[in-house]
């Protein structure tokens, strides 16, 4: 979960500064170079930026669903060590293991889903979307910590 958190954090701050670089009002500096892409294009020219934003947008929300996937596939070799480890447990732990072990599986189903709803998304409910898989994410965090506790 830090991790993802890590790398949303560093996503948006390098969205940021290639905001800044591609939309400043402020004046750039001399290009040097003349292989440089930005010594081929004229001033005031535009017409290339808002499908290089389009595009580092795209491959934001690809690297989002990447990372999504695999903490979900994550969340689910959890799943199955603790389905192993419930059979181990005493009668009565195992019945309330059991019980969280499903209402997790369940959770990781949904979590699936609302990925699965991310990606046919796009625009304001892309982010809408992003919220809830985050969300639904973290309540996974939360069932299997709540899980190790009642194992332990």
């Amino acid at each position: 979960m830090r991790r993802v958190l890590v790398f949303l954090a560093l996503t948006m701050i390098a969205a940021f500064v290639f905001y800044e670089l591609v939309f400043s009002d402020r004046p750039k500096e001399p290009v040097k170079s003349t292989r440089d892409y930005a010594a081929r294009s004229h001033p005031g020219d535009s017409k290339g930026s808002p499908d290089i934003v389009r595009r580092a947008e795209e491959l934001h929300r690809e690297t989002y669903q990447k990372r999504m996937e695999e903490s979900l596939q994550d969340f689910e070799s959890r799943l199955e060590d603790l389905k192993a480890e419930t059979k181990k447990a005493s009668r009565k732990t195992r019945q309330k293991l059991e019980n969280a072990v499903d209402e997790m599986g369940r959770m990781l189903d949904d979590a699936r889903a609302k990925l699965a709803d991310l990606r046919k998304s796009t625009g304001e409910a892309w982010d809408r979307m992003k919220a809830k898989t985050d969300a639904s994410l973290e309540a996974l965090e939360k069932k299997y910590r709540d899980i190790i506790s009642k194992k332990g």
